[in-house]
This record gives C-alpha cells, structure tokens and sequence, in this order.
C-alpha cells in the first residue's frame, strides 16, 4: 500500500488526517480541539503586520477562537465582542514555528522574517481552556518555570 497514512501508520497512532473543503488547498483544513469549545485549529492564510495581527484578522471574520501556524509568529491576542447584548471573548494564538529559522527557510522576504520558535500549549478544564506559548530562545526551551538547554 503507498498510502501515507499507512507508511506513518496514522491510524494505529490515532492521529486524525484533516483536510479541507472540496476545491479549497490545506490553509482551509480545521479541526474543532475539543467538541465543546469554539476553539479552531487551522494552518491559516491570512498576514498581517506584527505579532498576532494574522490571526486577529481570522478571529473577527470569523467570530470564534482560533489557533494558527501560518505565520510563523508567536502571539496570544483577544477580542471582545458584544453579541445580543452578551460579551463574548474570542481568543487568537500564533503558534510559532518548530522549524530553525535560517535566512528565511529560502521563502522568506529578505531572508529575515520577524518569526519565533516554539509551539502553543492548551489545558482544557471543565469547558474553558487556557493557552500559553512555549519558547525556543538561542536553542534553550522555556515553559513557565521550566527550562530545557
């Protein structure tokens, strides 16, 4: 079989392959986190200047809390909106990238884009969820009080 589902062995790992809209490429495919929460997670299409601008953009358009890797950039941002009367707080996370940022990976503007290293880190408890960004800073990890060189 040249599946490579099969290869990966996704299935026997549990790992669910997302795909997205018929006629639309991968920056559409989202998965849902948890089936309880607004909570989005997508590779994401849209860039806007500076640190959670990307993601800010989709979470207005699109009204619900999202988590997004397209940019490359790391950032928590939030907005509130008043809808019938009752606020409701989206929340946007830039995730960063695990690459090594290198001259832009070859695609890059100017070979020095404004990315960070690192990944998001979510705790989902009794239907609220928070969100924190782990960091890769001159090759050392740092989370919380936590660090790995």
């Amino acid at each position: 079989m040249l599946a490579t589902t099969h290869y990966l062995r996704l299935d026997e790992l549990d790992v669910e392959q997302v795909f997205p809209p018929e006629g639309l490429s991968y920056e559409f495919a989202e998965l849902r986190v948890v089936d309880d929460l607004d909570l989005y997670a997508r590779h994401g299409h849209k860039i806007g200047p500076g640190g959670g601008a990307s993601v800010l953009k989709m979470v207005e358009e699109q009204m619900r809390s999202i988590i997004m890797g397209h940019c490359h950039r790391q950032a928590i941002v939030q907005k509130t909106k008043w809808i019938d009367g009752v606020a409701r707080t989206f929340t946007g996370v830039e995730v960063g990238t695990m690459s090594r940022v290198v001259h832009g990976l070859g695609y890059a503007s100017a070979g020095s884009p404004d990315w960070q290293q690192g990944f998001g880190v979510f705790q989902i408890h009794d239907g609220l969820y928070t969100a924190e960004l782990a960091r890769f800073i001159n090759g050392s990890l740092s989370w919380r009080d936590w660090s790995y060189r």
